[in-house]
């Protein structure tokens, strides 16, 4: 990979994908650079803040620092993305906000109905406030919506997990 970022320097995609690689051999640090140098060769192109931002979700580091400001960053840059707010609650949710992870949940499943992962999301902040029967709603929903992808996988779960 350090090869191929070598060759080609000026895409960003190399770059997330430097991040990806360096972040599965446990180098967080030098991953977190490597995103950040994919925002720095597209500033204006909100995926590669949602990218830093999933980065730092997924492996829970500097989420305060790196991730909360990515994906506000990303959803200043695309305000009406489904993707970029779905980001942003998620990053707010992990950090403990879920009143404000809601909000952002129900405005990306609003301005995209068919968007899954927002609907995924609103069943487990349902989940947290014990509405279990808005939380079946959603999972369901989201099997019949997104057929055969992640977001349906983990609805499955959820399912089988809360109501079997």
């Amino acid at each position: 990979m350090d090869k191929a970022a070598a060759l080609y320097p000026a895409l960003p995609a190399v770059q997330t994908e430097r991040g990806h690689i360096l972040a599965l051999q446990g180098d967080l640090e030098a991953a977190q650079q490597a995103y950040q140098q994919a925002i720095g060769l597209a500033p204006q192109d909100p995926a590669y803040y949602r990218l830093l931002a999933a980065f730092s979700l997924e492996h829970n580091y500097q989420l305060s620092q790196t991730g909360l400001p990515a994906a506000r960053q990303a959803l200043l840059l695309s305000p009406n993305d489904p993707a970029s707010l779905d980001m942003l609650g998620q990053v707010l949710l992990q950090l403990g906000d879920a009143a404000s992870a809601k909000r952002f949940f129900e405005r990306a499943a609003l301005l995209q109905p068919q968007y899954a992962p927002a609907h995924l999301h609103l069943g487990l902040i349902y989940i947290l406030e014990d509405n279990r029967p808005a939380a079946y709603e959603k999972f369901n929903q989201v099997l019949s919506q997104a057929p055969g992808t992640t977001a349906a996988d983990q609805a499955q779960r959820l399912l089988e997990n809360y109501f079997p």
